[in-house]
């Protein structure tokens, strides 16, 4: 007689069940997600950094400029410039010299002595600029209301700039 014992063997399963599968897939995919989430959220404030510098470097470089100017001025012309309302004319006179800032397509451009130049860079718009006069009868003084605004992508953005000078050649 031939005895044939057969093995009580326990199989072990190696790998994974599906239920198991599943829940690691979503969590991959949860982490991916904020993953990229957070590179675009980097992304865009990268952006908005950018256009705030390029805001900042061009509205310092333009009212430098215009207070420059202003100060080194004898009188403004009122007959050629235009106050309060935007967008402003400001015309300029220093002895046989006259300079103009005016805004044509939301560029900013300098006109002096018939020579125009353009002040902003053209990633820039001019949304508003206004002057407002202030004369006293012993010293003239504008100020001037400037807003930028950058566009790159999807990102915009926008930035408000005040400043005054008192023109040097009303006082002296």
């Amino acid at each position: 007689m031939l005895y044939h014992s057969q093995k009580n063997t326990m199989h072990t399963s190696v790998g994974f069940t599906l239920i198991e599968m599943l829940v690691y897939m979503s969590l991959l995919i949860i982490i991916s997600g904020v993953g990229v989430l957070m590179l675009i959220s980097l992304s865009d404030s990268f952006q908005h950094q950018k256009l705030d510098q390029l805001l900042l470097r061009n509205g310092s470089v333009v009212l430098e400029r215009m207070l420059s100017d202003i100060r080194n001025a004898q009188d403004v012309d009122a007959f050629y410039s235009t106050f309060v309302s935007t967008p402003g004319v400001l015309t300029l006179l220093s002895g046989t010299s006259t300079t103009a800032y005016t805004v044509s397509g939301g560029t900013l451009f300098l006109s002096v002595d018939g020579v125009q130049t353009q002040v902003t860079d053209n990633t820039i718009s001019v949304e508003e600029l206004r002057f407002y006069s202030y004369d006293n009868l012993e010293t003239e003084m504008v100020r001037v209301q400037l807003q930028l605004s950058a566009t790159r992508g999807s990102s915009t953005r926008t930035r408000i700039f005040n400043a005054g000078a008192v023109l040097r050649g009303s006082y002296e």
